[in-house]
C-alpha cells in the first residue's frame, strides 16, 4: 500500500512538473514571438507615438475604472490570464462596455497598423518596455475615437471627441454606443436602458 502511494505521489508531482514547464514554455513562446517580426527599433518608435498620445479627462478614467476594476493600470500578462480565465474557464467573453480593456484590444491598433497575421497580445508584452499600460489604453480609445468619427460622417452618429469628455453621462453615452453604433442608433430606448444600468453599477 505504500509503494502504491509513492507512486501515485511521484506521478502528481511529475504532472506538476509537466504543467509547470508548458506554462513557462508558452509564456516564453508568447513572450518573445514578436521578434519575428520586429526589431527593438521598431518597437520602439510605435511605443514614442503611444506615448505621446494626449490624456483623456480625469471623470472618463474614474468611470472607466470603477466599471471595469483598474483594468486599465493591469499589465500585459495579467490581461492574457483573464482574458484566458473568462473566455475558457468561465465560458463567457467580457461584457460590451468592457471589450476596450481586454489584451488584445488594447494593442489590437499595432497589428491591424503593421498588417501581421499572429495574435495581437504577442506583440503587448514588446511594448510593454517602452510604454505604459494607461497610455495603451489611451492610445487605443483615440484612435478607435477617431474612426468613429470618420464613420459619423456616412451614418449620422455623432461622437464626440473622446478627449473633451467630461460628463458623466455624455462618458457613459459613448462607452456604450462606441461598441455597436448601428445597434443603439436603430434603438435609442435600449442605449438609454444600458446607461440607466451603467448609473447603478458606478453608485455600488
Amino acid at each position: 500500500m505504500k509503494k502504491f502511494g509513492k507512486i501515485l505521489l511521484w506521478v502528481f508531482l511529475g504532472l506538476i512538473s509537466l504543467i509547470i514547464v508548458i506554462f513557462v514554455s508558452a509564456y516564453i513562446y508568447l513572450s518573445s514571438e514578436w521578434r519575428s517580426y520586429y526589431s527593438d527599433s521598431d518597437i520602439k518608435r510605435y511605443a514614442d507615438s503611444i506615448n505621446q498620445s494626449p490624456n483623456l479627462d480625469k471623470t472618463f478614467y474614474l468611470i472607466n475604472d470603477k466599471l471595469h476594476n483598474n483594468d486599465r493600470h493591469k499589465g500585459m500578462t495579467v490581461h492574457c490570464l483573464q482574458t484566458l480565465w473568462t473566455a475558457i474557464i468561465v465560458g463567457d467573453y467580457l461584457d460590451e462596455t468592457n471589450y476596450y480593456t481586454s489584451a488584445g484590444r488594447i494593442i489590437s491598433f499595432a497589428e491591424h497598423k503593421q498588417n501581421h497575421g499572429y495574435p495581437a497580445f504577442t506583440l503587448g508584452w514588446a511594448l510593454a518596455k517602452y510604454t505604459t499600460p494607461e497610455k495603451c489604453f489611451d492610445y487605443s480609445m483615440i484612435v478607435e475615437n477617431q474612426e468613429l468619427m470618420r464613420q459619423a460622417v456616412f451614418t449620422n452618429d455623432s461622437f464626440k471627441n473622446v478627449c473633451a469628455l467630461k460628463d458623466t453621462n455624455e462618458i457613459l453615452e459613448y462607452i456604450v454606443k462606441s461598441k455597436a453604433p448601428s445597434k443603439y442608433r436603430r434603438n435609442p430606448d435600449r442605449l438609454k436602458q444600458k446607461i440607466d444600468e451603467l448609473k447603478i453599477k458606478l453608485k455600488k
